[in-house]
């Protein structure tokens, strides 16, 4: 931009669209400017920083440290599984008891243990008990196909899913720890 088109932009408005400029004292930018077309920011250094970039790593950095979890929640998800495996060899039946009611620490927050017979993939605790887990969107299959390798090995899957209710209905990230246990098939999932 030469000096003739900075002086006709000095009221904010150029021929290639509104444009906001920037001093070292003061950072104005208004929502209605940043609709309509790409809006730059001019710097003290004379460089041009598209607004809407600016924008969206600003957002990123605010609601970033919202999103955080506890960073706990991995190693609280693998203790539990390990808990899953020893309550399942113990007594099955009083294990998946357990589970469903969250009782003896089996439910922390949004960490929950969930299995499921890995004869016919149907779900033996929780909210979905008596569901198919191989006919869950998306990532049911893949859940299923995890619990039939060896008993020792676990499978890490990533996916998105809702939060549990009262959460927002937005899906986030979601990472099960997923295992053989016997004759079911057993998880533990937790919101990195």
């Amino acid at each position: 931009m030469n000096r003739r088109e900075e002086a006709s932009c000095e009221d904010g408005l150029c021929q290639n669209g509104p444009r906001i400029f920037v001093s070292s004292q003061v950072f104005m930018m208004t929502w209605a400017r940043l609709r309509g077309s790409i809006s730059f920011v001019r710097l003290k250094s004379r460089k041009q920083v598209p607004v809407r970039c600016l924008a969206v790593v600003l957002f990123y950095v605010a609601t970033a440290s919202f999103a955080v979890a506890d960073p706990g929640d991995a190693e609280k998800a693998k203790e539990m599984l390990s808990r899953v495996v020893s309550v399942v060899q113990q007594d099955e039946n009083v294990a998946m008891q357990k589970f469903s009611a969250g009782t003896d620490g089996f439910r922390d927050g949004n960490i929950y243990p969930f299995c499921f017979r890995l004869s016919d993939g149907v779900v033996i605790t929780g909210q979905t008990a008596g569901s198919d887990i191989r006919t869950f969107p998306g990532i049911g299959p893949e859940i299923f196909e995890a619990a039939q390798k060896p008993e020792d090995q676990i499978t890490e899957i990533r996916y998105l899913a809702k939060k549990p209710p009262p959460a927002e209905a937005t899906p986030v990230r979601k990472v099960s720890l997923v295992r053989r246990i016997g004759q079911i098939g057993c998880g533990v999932g937790y919101y990195p």
